[in-house]
Formats: structure tokens, C-alpha cells, sequence
């Protein structure tokens, strides 16, 4: 967190000159969380600037919507940062959903933690801070939330049992804490935290979504459009870029244009993929498998997906429901998911995306290469793309 004695600010650039008046509602739901945990945010195009503010709030409200990565962070950052009452306003499927060894590690720390039978009503902290122990984490997020708040109170250490899944993405965590000083060090048995003691020089840019772009390059295989997305940073930690690899493992042509990546030809053959490392791949990469299984026969199989049934949705579940319905064949054994050849001919059907952003965009790439088959609950995309079905029709002009 900034200091509020600097008078310092932080600006954050959205790349490529996007707008943050466009973004998502997790975006905004995150600025919202910010505000209400001491800061002063102003956007203006792709720019947005935050400062802090000089009262520093003991309490409040925290506005997370559906956001998994909001949940588990806001309420680490506050309940370590922040003594007082913090009520968690989580909605939709969040309020379903559970990360049982976050809340856990936080109470053995000292924090109270309310009414926690689906997501918490709201944490509170009045006494110093206990030592924290993570075990049997669910989701790489719950680990993040604990650096994150360690590193904002100043340092610390947390002690892991158990693998964390989804590991790849604890290195964007770690990438953020180092442009404010903060260095994450594994030790036997956990990690030390130190503080995030310095503010960034100049404005940090916010690099592209490898997990949007994953859907945009796969709809420019499946409608043989050629689809350009700005590339990565040379050393961007995303591990969701890894989409470019796998889209060619099933034959698909994805070029390099400068800094662009400029997908041209479709996939040709079934592929065995472990997405242990990138689970939110499974949904974009199932609707290519099932590209390939009606043109070809070919099937394919992703394995590692143990975290897909702890998502918005129940993922393996509702996949598996969705290809079914749509004539595809295909068998969700948790944590494995299998996509054959169609038992029938592709016929137009409404499939239901359970209110989920990652289901909505798999169903209109299974759209792309069948035609007929359209995407119950449109709008929930709004969580995090929201105008990502004007982007499908530009696309496919």
C-alpha cells in the first residue's frame, strides 16, 4: 500500500491504449476494494491514478462481486494491514463457492472470521497479528492473498503444507511485489515476505489478458480469420501465454508480427495436454478439441485439472454438459476431461454458460465451427470482457 505520508501517487497504464472506463466488473469491483481500503483512484482513458489517503480507514465494506482473486485478496490485505471490521459483500456463485485453508490460516493468525458456511460475511482483527500457517490450499490465489498482505504490513512469513495448485500464477504475484520492493524468498516449510518499502518509478503498465487473448487467437483457427492480439512482454510471468504452444500442438499457425501474434490456420489433430500449470485454458482449449473431433474423428484429452470444479462454475461439469448437449461426446472424470467424435450431427442448441465469463466464451467458440449453436446467459461475459461479443462480430467480418 502507498504511503500516506509520501503524498505520492501510483499510475497504471492499461497497454496498448485501452480504456479502463471499458473494463470488466472485477476491474471495477478492485478499484471499489482499493477506495475502501484507504485509497484515491482516478482513471482517465488508459490511464489510472492512485493515491493515498491521509485518514487511514479502520473498517469498512469490501465489494468483490464474483471475483475469486477479490475474495481471498481484499480481505488478506485487510485483515493483515487493517485492524477493525471489514464486511465482505460477495455475490453470485462466490457466495457458493469455498477457500477453506485462506480463512483458516487468517483465524489461526488472530483474525475473526464471520459466518464462513459459504464465502464470509466479514473478517475482523483487534490484537497483533499470530503466525500463518496455509494448508491444504484450494487455489494459488489464497497464497497470493497472504503475500500480498504481508507485504503491504510490512513483511512477514507464512508456512505451507501442502502443494499449491496452480503454481504458475503465484509468479505474477510475485512480478507485482517486486515493482514495490517486495521480494517473496522460499524457505523450508514456507516463505518469508519482506515489505513493499518503495513505490514504483514512473507509470506501471498492466499488461494484456493472456487468458482474453487465448480466446481471441482460438476463434481466428476456428473461423479462418486472421485474428491479431498484442503479444507479451518479453518476460511476462502469464503463464496463460503458454495458449500460443498448445494452439500449435493441435497444428494450429499462430505467427509472430512485431509485437503482435497473428492467428491464421485451424487445428488439424487431437492433442493429450496436462493444464495443471494454466487451468483456465480448459475451457477455450475444449472448444478446439471439439473443433478437431467433428472434422476429424480425432479426440483429445486434457489431464491436471483438478481446480476446475472450484471455479465460477462447476467447469468440468458444465463443459461436459454443454459438448454433450450439443451432439459432441465427450466425459468429465475430475480431474481429466475427454472430447471425441460427435455421436450425432452438431445441431443448433442454446447451451447453458451457469452464469460463468469462461463458459459463455467456450460455447461461442464452439458457435465459431457450428453454426446454430448460440450461448445462454450472454451477459455474465461482463465480469470480465465486456464487449466481447461486438469484438466476436468484428472478428468474423
Amino acid at each position: 500500500m502507498l504511503s500516506a505520508a509520501s503524498g505520492r501517487s501510483l499510475e497504471l497504464r492499461y497497454a496498448h491504449g485501452a480504456s479502463w472506463d471499458e473494463a470488466g466488473e472485477d476491474i471495477q469491483r478492485g478499484v471499489a476494494c482499493a477506495e475502501a481500503l484507504g485509497a484515491e483512484v482516478e482513471t482517465q482513458g488508459a490511464s489510472m491514478r492512485v493515491r493515498p489517503r491521509a485518514a487511514v480507514p479502520l473498517g469498512g465494506a469490501l465489494s468483490v462481486g464474483e471475483s475469486g482473486f477479490l475474495g481471498r485478496v481484499a480481505p488478506a490485505c485487510a485483515a493483515l494491514c487493517r485492524a477493525g471490521d471489514w464486511g465482505i459483500d460477495a455475490r453470485g456463485s462466490l457466495k457458493k463457492r469455498a477457500s477453506r485453508a485462506l480463512w483458516s490460516a487468517l483465524r489461526g493468525a488472530g483474525v475473526e472470521v464471520l459466518d464462513d458456511e459459504g464465502w464470509p460475511k466479514g473478517v475482523r482483527r483487534e490484537g497483533p497479528l499470530g503466525p500463518l500457517h496455509l494448508m491444504g490450499a484450494s487455489s494459488s490465489q489464497e497464497l497470493s492473498a497472504l503475500w500480498l498482505g504481508l507485504a503491504a504490513a510490512g513483511g512477514g512469513e507464512v508456512m505451507v503444507s501442502g502443494e499449491v495448485p496452480s503454481a504458475p500464477y503465484l509468479e505474477l504475484t510475485r512480478d507485482v511485489l517486486s515493482l514495490f520492493g517486495s521480494e517473496v524468498e522460499e524457505r523450508a516449510g514456507g516463505f518469508a515476505v519482506t515489505s513493499a518499502s518503495q513505490e514504483p518509478q514512473g507509470a506501471v503498465e498492466a499488461e494484456v489478458d493472456a487468458s482474453a487473448a487465448a480466446v481471441a487467437l482460438a476463434a481466428g483457427c476456428l473461423s479462418g480469420a486472421r485474428v491479431s492480439v498484442p503479444g507479451p512482454h518479453p518476460d511476462s510471468a502469464q503463464g496463460d501465454w503458454r495458449i500460443v504452444h498448445y494452439l500449435r500442438q493441435f497444428g494450429c499457425v499462430i505467427e509472430e508480427e512485431g509485437d503482435r501474434l497473428v492467428a491464421s490456420e485451424g487445428p488439424t489433430h487431437g492433442v493429450n495436454l496436462d493444464l495443471s500449470g494454466e487451468p483456465d485454458l480448459a475451457p477455450v482449449l475444449a472448444a478446439v478439441a471439439a473443433h478437431v473431433a467433428a472434422k476429424s474423428g480425432e479426440g483429445s484429452t486434457f489431464c491436471g485439472l483438478h481446480t476446475l470444479d472450484g471455479k465460477e462454475s462447476r467447469r468440468g461439469q458444465v463443459l461436459c454438459r454443454g459438448l454433450n448437449q450439443g451432439g459432441w461426446s465427450s466425459d468429465w472424470r475430475d480431474p481429466i476431461l475427454v472430447v471425441e467424435a460427435p455421436k450425432a450431427e452438431v445441431t443448433p442448441q442454446v447451451l447453458d454458460s451457469a452464469g460463468d465469463h469462461r463458459m459463455a466464451f467456450a460455447f461461442a467458440l464452439l458457435g465459431v465451427s457450428a453454426p446454430g449453436v448460440s450461448v445462454g446467459d450472454p451477459e455474465c461475459i461482463a465480469k470480465s470482457w465486456p464487449n466481447f461479443w461486438s469484438s466476436m462480430s468484428s472478428a468474423a467480418s
